[in-house]
């Protein structure tokens, strides 16, 4: 039992006032709501929404000129393992 001049008495005293104060404005300091994101920019993919076949076609050709100079590896984790079958196909078609 602690006397009430003792250190251990007025630590002890100290450290639950401390935390009456503390707990309380800590949890209001979290509440507080974040400012709202900015909305983000919209983006064109495509320039006439019309024609949207010829960015497809600009971008599968790019993609099969890509791959044929990488051993069909378009990246990490795709890779065209019958390059040959898919720019012949690509190829007789009349969009590209």
């Amino acid at each position: 039992m602690f006397h009430f001049n003792s250190p251990g008495f007025m630590i002890e005293k100290f450290c639950k006032s401390l935390s009456w104060i503390c707990i309380p404005l800590v949890l209001m300091l979290s509440c507080n709501e974040p400012s709202p994101k900015p909305k983000p920019k919209l983006v064109e993919i495509v320039h006439k929404p019309e024609d949207p076949n010829k960015n497809v076609n600009d971008n599968i050709a790019s993609l099969i000129a890509f791959a044929s100079g990488s051993k069909g590896n378009l990246n990490d984790d795709i890779k065209l393992n019958m390059l040959p079958v898919v720019k012949a196909w690509y190829l007789t078609r009349d969009s590209l």
